[in-house]
């Protein structure tokens, strides 16, 4: 019996060992199932435009499988779409020691340092991309970024033309140099780049949003939100494309919309700088400028690493603060003001009385409400700067062609369309009279020399 005993001890003890072995292999099966399921979750996340889902996911993959070079590449990738551009150095470069010769990796990490405002750091990258592939054409396009970026358009518009021409199956240079024939102006090139990078890759999200900015510029509205709608479906997690989207709205003069398309965008990302900027030229626009002056602020108060998006904001917020004070010391100056050394006995004026005798009450002086008009032209409150033109014309009785002109042109705007077909006659009629007269003198001068027909 002892032999039998002892066999059959160890042969408990081998299927134990056995069932221990199994137990650790369906563990190490199901981490490795997890790391998969993390990394595909994780790319695509990035792919669709979710960064801020992509990165715990990435983070997850990355720290158990060390020796994934996607895992830390997608995540560096996914960081610098976060604009955490200095954080995303760290796992491109784990990337770049797992594949030194990676030239993707490479330009990433120079992307970074263009973004960090590192423009000679950034340079050194694509041109050790370049001495590893000469003709490596995300690597001229990163040269012609930073071109563009540092001021010399010629040279960058030079090295998008080489990275198209080396590799026409990279959509990106197109993209990109129809983004700056777009700045430039050239509509209608920019068009045809923009349908060139969609042809070589159909989803091409970047490429739909400025095609439908370059079709707004040329008054194809329904065609430029078609395209930036047809964006948004392919990256839905991406404020970039609302707030275009707000904007073209804006240009239509739909502010209701705009608004809308802007407060989701900040739903979407609280931390995407641009909307809190577009959304504050859109209060700006309808005259609420204390609002958008702490509009501003709260966005300035976010801890983002955007360095020119946040210089951006500074910017507008210190000039949006500059109007609004202007236009508070325009309203104080056409509200009636209380005179204390007055006093009231028998109902006259005593010696203290400071306004003067014939001199018009500020309420009533044409100039001042001409240059309160103008300043809520400049706002784009048009409704409200018809009122005071209207105001304007009937306190000085006004013959002043400009300032009807401008007067039309604010009708137009606020959509007042009968009244402003109207006055344009009436202006019209008041020039030829005018120029009979050679001592026609306008009563009111508008304080710019620029036409309304010229603000069009």
């Amino acid at each position: 019996m002892a032999p039998l005993r002892k066999t059959l001890l160890c042969a408990v003890a081998a299927l134990a060992a056995i069932g221990t072995a199994g137990a650790e292999v369906s563990r190490s099966q199901e981490l490795r199932a997890r790391v998969f399921k993390d990394l595909t979750d994780g790319i695509q996340a990035y792919k669709e435009g979710r960064p801020k889902d992509a990165i715990p996911l990435l983070e997850a993959a990355a720290d158990v499988a060390l020796n994934s070079f996607r895992a830390y590449f997608y995540l560096g990738l996914a960081y610098s779409s976060d604009r955490q551009y200095r954080k995303a150095l760290d796992p491109l470069g784990v990337a770049l020691e797992l594949d030194p010769v990676n030239l993707p990796a490479r330009v990433a990490i120079g992307d970074c340092h263009l973004k960090l405002g590192d423009p000679e750091e950034a340079l050194a990258e694509y041109h050790r991309a370049l001495r590893l592939q000469e003709d490596y054409a995300p690597a001229l396009d990163g040269l012609a970024r930073t071109a563009e970026a540092s001021g010399d358009i010629d040279k960058a518009i030079e090295n998008y033309r080489r990275a198209i021409a080396l590799n026409p199956g990279f959509p990106d240079a197109s993209m990109n140099l129809g983004d700056l024939f777009l700045r430039e102006g050239r509509n209608q090139e920019a068009t045809r780049l923009f349908l060139d990078a969609i042809r070589v890759r159909p989803d091409f999200a970047a490429a739909y949003n400025r095609l439908g900015v370059a079709y707004s510029r040329q008054k194809l509205s329904n065609e430029a939100i078609a395209a930036l709608r047809h964006a948004q479906s392919l990256e839905r997690g991406n404020p970039w494309h609302p707030v275009t989207i707000g904007g073209i709205f804006m240009d239509l003069e739909n502010l209701v919309q705009a608004e809308r398309e802007f407060d989701e965008a900040l739903k979407m990302d609280p931390d995407y700088l641009e909307a809190y900027l577009a959304k504050a030229a859109l209060l700006r626009r309808q005259g609420r400028l204390d609002e958008a002056v702490v509009f501003l602020d709260v966005g300035l108060s976010r801890n983002v690493e955007a360095p020119t998006a946040r210089a951006q904001l500074r910017e507008t917020r210190d000039q949006y603060a500059q109007e609004n004070e202007k236009l508070a010391a325009l309203q104080t100056s056409l509200t009636p003001h209380s005179d204390e050394a007055t006093t009231m006995e028998g109902g006259e004026a005593t010696e203290g009385d400071a306004t003067t005798e014939g001199a018009p009450a500020p309420a009533d002086d044409p100039v001042a409400l001409v240059a309160l008009a103008e300043l809520r032209q400049q706002l784009g409150d048009h409704a409200e700067a018809v009122r005071l033109l209207e105001q304007a014309v009937t306190q000085g009785n006004s013959t002043d062609p400009l300032l009807l002109e401008r007067l039309g042109y604010n009708q137009l705007r606020a959509g007042f369309f009968e009244r402003a077909e109207a006055g344009s006659r009436i202006t019209r009629a008041r020039r030829r009279r005018c120029a009979k007269r050679p001592d026609c003198v306008p009563a009111t001068r508008a304080p710019s020399p620029t036409s309304a027909t010229s603000m069009c």
